[in-house]
């Protein structure tokens, strides 16, 4: 009766979605015509998982992917500047969630004083993953554990996801779907983007994309609505995770529906069944989407805020091949080091003799699949310059500069999983044999390949005194990424330290015209806790270095502005300041954008210090010169003027929400560290104020003169609301009919 209602063009009534959705009952060598004789149906997942046979794989397969990340299993700082942003933009969600503010819609704490909204608003899965291990933690973990904590989880979660796609297809066969699982996950591809590039987002879809594969080959196997539910979850996922990658696995996955439209085996797709899926793709992905366009649409330069030399995309192309045809380097942090590994490209090669030999639509769909995204990451052949020139600009700027660290981790789920249609499918001894073979000795390869990037993790750790000096206030950055999605960078914006005090600024009219910069209320005194004169300088221990002095002291709960005079001088190197907790550095000639502190025109003198240590903490200056000098530099004059954090004439109160207080000489515009986009309000004195966008693209707010109250909210606008309710509708739907599908496979009495 079972088969009956499973069986596809069946006379009987038509089962219903659950049982479509019964993966437990998936029998694609049944419904796939080329293969000579059917076998029976697998167990129910619940006793495969219950049987020794299964156990021993899957746990091998989970403690080798936990020792292989094990570099990461620490609350120590992983990495380097990519990393670092990560963990600021996840110490923002976390410090909001833990204040009860969900969903997070914008940055709103110091770890984003800008209102930063990348990745928050267009792939929020990191963030969101990293609340719910906090939560489980109880709240108790440091931010930096909660990221190290989502990076080993989701490379756990990537080989169970890869191992469960893989007994899907081999139901006899726990230990090659281990086998293949343990590929997937030891895969170059995928090692480099966590650890050389700490490239999270991209790192996120681990889990997902043998998901996504897994319904794309069942297209190709069967026509039912279960092979597209299946895909339609898999890139929905992967959409919620890094949309590059999800946009290039969604045109696949067209491709693949479009080849099983046009040849259907057996009955063809009903077109009730793809629109019911459609919708439900579509709910799953509104949020995205939404929310992307919401941040954008004010933005006439378009969805995407760059735009991507085509020429050297290409250059990096061929700077990384034909050395991604070789064994990784020594260091694991190469260009080349983004590769498939000489394991994944023999299975590929095999699949394609496979093709080209047998009759079979999974080899040979996937082949093509293959070869296309080899063709754009291989430029053996003009034929890669021609695509790469011709591709529409939209999809380039996707790719970035480096399109391997886009493509090679889905050509990797690609092969493993037709690898294992390919073996339930084959009936050639010679071919199985083969095939073994190369699992066998691709397993013990790729387990040495990998063994580089264990080791990097190692090599690439921060200690505890390094990773504590990197998060605390007065020493964190906010780096260009955080302000992905918005038009541009404010004219403020610099790669050091920036006092978003000092960015407080009263405009005119004209939201352009500077009325007041943030300063004391009253002249404060010079004392000896700093001075204005000239540095002296005097040769470091350390070749290259000046040690410039006086020392500056650090009094808590005052802000120290030192204004740099150059004496018209443009030097070029590093300005380096270090005391107890305290650690920056700042480039010369100039630090970011027009207005950031450097010694160019129109660049701002000016520094704020402070200290968040219970104790006055003595700060000495390190000036590095580009090249090295060999005499000492010229030298400069200073002023230092020590403010209390209380006679500000802008103050910050708090960030969450942000409220500030003013006493303005004059009417005018407040304008703030936030990024400005629509959904802004405030309020001041209690009462509703306009907030508009300053020239600077920064959220401004008009205030009276004299002293005020301001609170500046994000209320997101409905339409974006409503599509986050519509996602986690759609994906609450999608978990119950999963925890549906997988207790339905649980022995039922008679």
């Amino acid at each position: 009766m079972v088969e009956e209602q499973n069986r596809i063009g069946s006379a009987s009534a038509t089962p219903s979605l659950l049982e479509y959705l019964n993966l437990s009952q998936l029998n694609p060598e049944r419904v796939n015509p080329h293969t000579q004789a059917a076998k029976a149906s697998p167990l129910p997942l619940p006793a495969l998982i219950r049987a020794r046979r299964e156990l021993l794989p899957l746990l091998a397969l989970m403690l080798g992917t936990f020792y292989l990340l094990s570099g990461f299993a620490t609350g120590r700082l992983v990495g380097s500047g990519d990393a670092l942003w990560y963990i600021q933009v996840l110490g923002d969600t976390l410090t909001q969630l833990r204040s009860g503010i969900f969903p997070v819609w914008v940055g709103q704490t110091d770890f984003a004083a800008n209102g930063a909204v990348y990745p928050l608003r267009v792939a929020p899965y990191y963030q969101y993953l990293g609340g719910l291990i906090d939560a489980a933690g109880a709240r108790s973990m440091s931010i930096v554990a909660v990221h190290n904590s989502v990076v080993v989880l989701t490379g756990i979660l990537g080989s169970l996801s890869a191992y469960a796609c893989m007994r899907t297809l081999l139901r006899k066969h726990p230990w090659r779907s281990a086998a293949l699982a343990w590929l997937y996950v030891t895969c170059p591809a995928g090692l480099a983007l966590i650890t050389a590039q700490d490239l999270i987002m991209s790192w996120m879809t681990l889990p997902f994309i043998p998901i996504a594969w897994l319904g794309v080959i069942l297209i190709n196997r069967e026509s039912s609505p279960r092979s597209l539910l299946i895909t339609a979850v898999g890139l929905g996922a992967l959409w919620w995770c890094h949309s590059p990658i999800a946009c290039g696995m969604t045109l696949a996955a067209f491709v693949s529906l479009a080849i099983a439209w046009v040849w259907p085996l057996g009955r063809p797709f009903d077109w009730r069944t793809v629109g019911f899926v459609a919708i439900s793709f579509a709910a799953l992905i509104c949020y995205p989407f939404i929310s992307l366009w919401s941040v954008r649409q004010a933005d006439r330069a378009g969805v995407i805020p760059f735009t991507v030399d085509r020429h050297r995309l290409l250059e990096n192309l061929r700077h990384a091949f034909p050395g991604s045809l070789m064994p990784v380097s020594a260091s694991g942090m190469e260009l080349r080091d983004f590769q498939l590994g000489f394991t994944l490209l023999t299975l590929a090669t095999v699949i394609a003799a496979i093709a080209l030999r047998f009759p079979g639509r999974t080899a040979r769909v996937s082949t093509i699949l293959l070869c296309v995204g080899l063709i754009l990451v291989w430029p053996f052949s003009p034929l890669t310059d021609w695509i790469w020139e011709r591709m529409p600009g939209s999809i380039v700027d996707l790719a970035f500069f480096w399109p391997m660290q886009r493509i090679y981790l889905p050509l990797a789920g690609l092969i493993v999983l037709a690898t294992a249609a390919v073996l339930a499918d084959q009936q050639s001894r010679a071919v199985t044999l083969v095939l073994n073979v190369c699992l066998a000795a691709g397993v013990l390869w790729s387990t040495q390949q990998a063994a580089v990037f264990h080791r990097l993790e190692f090599r690439r750790r921060a200690n505890y005194e390094d990773t504590e000096l990197r998060m605390r206030a007065e020493n964190r950055s906010l780096m260009n990424h955080s302000y992905g999605l918005f038009p541009r960078l404010p004219p403020t914006f610099s790669n050091g330290v920036v006092d978003p005090l000092l960015g407080l600024r009263l405009l005119a009219s004209d939201l352009k015209t500077v009325i007041e910069q943030n300063d004391a209320l009253t002249p404060q005194p010079i004392s000896m806790e700093a001075a204005s004169g000239v540095f002296e300088t005097r040769k470091d221990p350390n070749p290259g270095i000046w040690d410039l002095s006086p020392n500056f002291t650090l009094t808590p709960g005052k802000r120290l502005i030192v204004t740099f005079d150059f004496q018209g001088e443009q030097p070029s190197g590093i300005l380096q300041l270090e005391g107890q907790g305290f650690f920056r550095q700042y480039i010369l000639p100039q630090s970011g954008e027009d207005q950031a502190w450097g010694c160019g025109p129109n660049n701002s003198r000016r520094l704020s210090l402070w200290t968040t240590e219970g104790n006055a903490v003595s700060v000495r200056i390190r000036y590095i010169p580009t090249p090295a000098l060999p005499m000492p530099p010229t030298l400069w004059h200073f002023y230092a003027q020590p403010i209390s954090e209380a006679t500000w004439r802008f103050r910050t109160v708090s960030q969450t929400p942000l409220t500030l207080e003013t006493q303005a000489a004059s009417a005018g515009w407040l304008e703030t560290p936030r990024m400005y986009l629509p959904g802004y309000k405030a309020t001041v004195n209690g009462g509703p104020a306009l907030v508009r966008a300053s020239a600077n693209g920064l959220a401004a707010v008009q205030v009276p003169a004299g002293r005020s109250r301001l609170v500046v909210t994000y209320v997101a606008p409905f339409w974006v609301r409503g599509g986050f309710a519509i996602s986690a509708i759609a994906w609450c739907g999608m978990g119950f009919l999963g925890v549906w599908s997988f207790c339905s496979g649980f022995p039922r009495r008679s």
